[in-house]
Formats: structure tokens, C-alpha cells, sequence
């Protein structure tokens, strides 16, 4: 979906309140008045459609005591931490990020870990393997 630029008549009373939604919302006025036309045709953008999966992915880990939902860096990214119960107590972040065009892939996991033990390193790397394949064999 490409993006052009419009010329709107608008009241300035209009923009100072969009503008006050948009500061409150933490996105821009063309965002918001691109969100609130969508809305009204009922079309979905895909930033909606990022938002509104990344909200079922926050309700479905909300409460939920070893993950923690981190601060979006951007509308494309979620990133959830959770520690693991070894010795250090090292932690694992997830960055789930989707993409704005969809083609082959909806978007990208990404899972990171900061660790020296070799078993612990080990034991992910199979856990990863075995993950890759099953994914594999179902996204063929």
C-alpha cells in the first residue's frame, strides 16, 4: 500500500484537537487521520492490523508470571522477556516483529540470550533446531 500526499481544507480547531489526540495516542496527525478515515470505510491498514495482533499477544501473556511485555521500540516490533530458572538466572527476550508488506512471511521471532553455560547454550540450540524443523514441516 503506497502512501501519497493530500491537500486538505481542514478547521483549525480540528487539527488542534487531532493534534491532541494524536500527542495522547503517541503517533502522528497523519497516522491518526489515516486510522480514523480507515476506520470510517472499514478498511483495515496494516498498522491496524499489526496493532490489533500485537494486543491479543499482550492478553494472552498478560498475567502470565514468568513473561514481561516490554515497551514497543516501534508499531512493527513486541518484545517479551522471561527468565529462566537455572543457575544466574539468565533471562530470554523476544522480539516479535511484523511486517508491513505481506509476501512470503508475516513477520520475524527473534529470541536472544545472554549466557556462558555450554549446556544451557546447547540445550537452546536443539530446542531451536527442533523448532525450525517443525515450522518447516508446517509452513510447507
Amino acid at each position: 500500500m503506497g502512501r501519497s500526499v493530500y491537500s486538505l481544507v481542514l478547521s483549525d480547531d480540528v487539527i488542534r484537537a487531532v493534534d491532541r489526540a494524536a500527542y495522547a495516542m503517541n503517533t502522528s496527525r497523519s497516522n491518526l487521520i489515516n486510522q480514523i478515515l480507515a476506520d470510517y470505510v472499514s478498511y483495515t491498514t496494516p498498522e491496524k492490523r499489526m496493532k490489533d495482533i500485537f494486543a491479543s499477544l499482550c492478553t494472552m501473556f498478560d498475567g502470565d508470571a514468568p513473561f514481561l511485555i516490554q515497551n514497543q521500540g516501534s508499531d512493527a516490533m513486541l518484545n517479551i522477556r522471561s527468565p529462566l530458572q537455572v543457575k544466574y538466572n539468565p533471562t530470554i527476550k523476544y522480539t516479535v516483529e511484523l511486517f508491513r508488506e505481506q509476501g512470503s512471511s508475516v513477520g520475524e521471532l527473534r529470541i536472544m540470550t545472554r549466557t556462558q553455560s555450554g549446556v544451557l547454550l546447547d540445550q537452546l540450540q536443539d530446542f531451536f533446531l527442533l523448532f525450525c524443523a517443525i515450522e518447516s514441516a508446517y509452513s510447507a
